[in-house]
C-alpha cells in the first residue's frame, strides 16, 4: 500500500504536472498483482507496480488508497472520526479543539460490535 501511494505521488509530481485536483480525483492508481487482488481488480499480473484504471463509482484519488485509509487505524476496527481528524489536521492544516469537558463526558464512541458496519455504528452514534 505504501508503494502504491509513493508511486502515485511520484507519477503525479514528475510526470503528471503535480496537480492537486488530480491528486484527489485521479481515476487511476498503481498496483501489483497482490494489491490488485486486495482491491478486487482483475488483469494485473506480477510483482511490478503499474498504472491501473479505477472504477470511479468506488474510488478515486489518494484519499481512497489503502495506505491513507488504513494509516489512521491502530487496531482491526475502522474509525471514521480518526480518519476525518487526520484529513483536517494534515491536509487542511487546521487544528481541532477538544470538546468542552461537559460534552466530552456525555459522548462515548459506539461499541465496535454493534451494527454491521462502521458507517452504521457511527450513523447511530450521530
Amino acid at each position: 500500500m505504501r508503494e502504491e501511494t509513493q508511486g502515485f505521488v511520484r507519477h503525479l509530481v514528475f510526470e503528471g504536472g503535480g496537480n492537486l485536483e488530480t491528486l484527489l480525483t485521479a481515476p487511476f492508481t498503481f498496483a501489483n498483482e497482490e494489491l490488485a487482488a486486495y482491491y478486487g481488480f482483475s488483469g494485473v499480473v506480477g510483482a511490478q507496480f503499474r498504472q491501473v484504471p479505477l472504477d470511479v463509482t468506488q474510488r478515486m484519488g489518494i484519499l481512497t488508497q489503502g495506505s491513507v485509509v488504513s494509516g489512521t487505524v491502530h487496531s482491526n476496527n475502522t474509525n471514521p472520526v480518526t480518519r476525518g481528524a487526520f484529513l483536517v489536521r494534515k491536509l487542511l492544516c487546521q487544528t481541532i479543539p477538544p470538546p468542552p469537558p461537559e460534552v466530552a463526558a456525555q459522548i462515548k464512541p459506539p461499541d465496535p460490535y454493534q451494527g454491521a458496519t462502521a458507517r452504521e455504528r457511527f450513523a447511530a452514534h450521530s
